[in-house]
C-alpha cells in the first residue's frame, strides 16, 4: 500500500498537474479521477472499492497534519487557477502579455465573455489575488493612488474616505509624483492632512521600473504552486507524524501505524462496527 501511495503522488498526480496547470478541469472529471485514485490506494484496483478506509479528506492532508500527503485534485485545481491568475498579472511570457491585452482595460478586467479556456479558469481568482497582494511602487503607472494597497492598506481606508466616493478614485500614483518626489495637490492635503505622513516614508524609485504585485504570504513576494496550494489548506499539525514517517522506518510499517492511529486497521472490532463479520473456526 505504501508503494501505491508513492506511485499516486509521483506519477499519477504528477501527470495530472502537468495539464491542470494550464486550464481548469471540470468537477465531474475530477470526481471520477479521485474515485479511481482512492480505490487504487486501498485495493490496488481502480474499479474495486475497499470497505475499511480513512476519510479521503483526511488522506489528502500533509504528513505533518496527520494525512498521507496525497493532494486533493479539487484543491490542486483551485491552486493551479490561482497560480495561473498570478502569472497572468505578473508574467512576461508571451501568452500572459497577449491575454492581458485582451482582458484588461487599464487595470480593470473585462466583464464580457470571450472564448478562452485560460481566461475562464482564472477570472474568478483575480479578486483573491488582489486582496492578498500589495503593490511595489515603480513608476506608479499601474497603481491607483487611493484604492490600491501600495502603502500598507489602501489609502481610502486609512483616510476614512466615504464609500460613495470610492468609484471616483481613479487617479494613479504617477499623477502625484514629479521629478521623483511627491507632489500631492494642496486641496487633497487640506481635505486629508494624514495623507502627507502616510506617503512621507515611502521612497520613490529613481529608476523607471514597472509597478509589480507582491504576494503577502510568501517571503519573496512571489506566488509559487506550493504557496498557492497551501494557502487554503493549512491545518492542525501533529508531532507524532514525524515519528511515524521517519526515514529510518520502512514506509510499509509507517502505514500500518498510521492506520492504527486512525483506528482503521481491519480488526474484528473495526469490521464489526462497519457491519462486516468475519468468523474464524477450527477444523
Amino acid at each position: 500500500m505504501a508503494g501505491r501511495m508513492q506511485l499516486i503522488k509521483s506519477v499519477i498526480q504528477g501527470m495530472v498537474l502537468h495539464t491542470i496547470s494550464v486550464y481548469s478541469w471540470p468537477s465531474s472529471l475530477l470526481k471520477d479521477l479521485e474515485k479511481w485514485i482512492r480505490n487504487f490506494l486501498w485495493s490496488g484496483d481502480v474499479n474495486q472499492r475497499k470497505l475499511v478506509t480513512v476519510a479521503w479528506h483526511k488522506v489528502c492532508t500533509p504528513f505533518i497534519e496527520g494525512g498521507l500527503g496525497i493532494r486533493s485534485l479539487f484543491k490542486v485545481n483551485e491552486a493551479a487557477s490561482l497560480k495561473l491568475s498570478w502569472e497572468l498579472l505578473n508574467s512576461d511570457m508571451q501568452w500572459a502579455k497577449f491575454l492581458r491585452f485582451r482582458v484588461h482595460n487599464g487595470t480593470k478586467p473585462i466583464s464580457y465573455h470571450i472564448f478562452s479556456s485560460v481566461w475562464s479558469s482564472v477570472k474568478h481568482k483575480l479578486p483573491e489575488i488582489y486582496s492578498n497582494s500589495s503593490w511595489q511602487l515603480g513608476n506608479g503607472e499601474l497603481i491607483k493612488n487611493l484604492s490600491d494597497p501600495w502603502s500598507g492598506e489602501p489609502l481610502m481606508i486609512s483616510l476614512n474616505i466615504p464609500q460613495h466616493l470610492h468609484t471616483f478614485l481613479k487617479a494613479k500614483v504617477k499623477h502625484f509624483i514629479d521629478n521623483h518626489a511627491w507632489n500631492i495637490p494642496a486641496c487633497l492635503l487640506l481635505a486629508y492632512p494624514d495623507l502627507h505622513s502616510l506617503t512621507a516614508n515611502i521612497t520613490i524609485p529613481l529608476r523607471d521600473n514597472v509597478d509589480s504585485l507582491c504576494w503577502k504570504h510568501s517571503h519573496d513576494g512571489d506566488l509559487t504552486m506550493k504557496d498557492s496550494y497551501s494557502f487554503h489548506c493549512a491545518g492542525q499539525q501533529f508531532n507524532w507524524s514525524k515519528k511515524v514517517w521517519n526515514i529510518d522506518i520502512p514506509p510499509s510499517k509507517s502505514m500500518v501505524v498510521w492506520r492504527s492511529l486512525q483506528n482503521k486497521l481491519p480488526t474484528d472490532e473495526c469490521l464489526a462496527l462497519r457491519g462486516t463479520h468475519k468468523t474464524f473456526g477450527i477444523g
